[in-house]
């Protein structure tokens, strides 16, 4: 009769160990599903910036200037919702500086990528 009990208690907790190996499975799958979709989020956001930064370029030297940036955004509507739904434009306005490398006033498409 010990024999029995102590059997029961084995098999008890071998199945409780393998329901925690797959639970423990299937959390580390899910964090890694959700990784991936952070990281799929970020990069359509980097690219959704890069367009609307890179649309205020007022005139096509391939870089953007603060005025032109701000300008672009009370006067183009597609610029400024864009920004609008991914960044506050005052925080993109003191982004601007930091993300200047070489301190010549405008942002470039390089600059702008190697920010992000």
């Amino acid at each position: 009769l010990p024999f029995i009990g102590i059997m029961v208690m084995a098999v008890l907790n071998l199945v409780t160990a393998i329901i925690v190996e797959n639970s423990m499975s299937s959390a580390k799958a899910d964090r890694s599903a959700e990784r991936q979709y952070y990281m799929q989020l970020a990069t359509r956001t980097l690219a959704e910036v890069q367009k609307a930064v890179m649309a205020a370029d007022m005139d096509g030297s391939g870089a953007v200037t603060k005025q032109e940036m701000l300008t672009s955004y009370t006067e183009n509507p597609w610029v400024k919702h864009k920004i609008d739904g991914l960044i506050d434009i005052t925080e993109l306005v003191d982004l601007f500086d930091i993300f200047d490398d070489d301190g010549d006033g405008e942002l470039s498409m390089e600059e702008l990528q190697q920010s992000f």
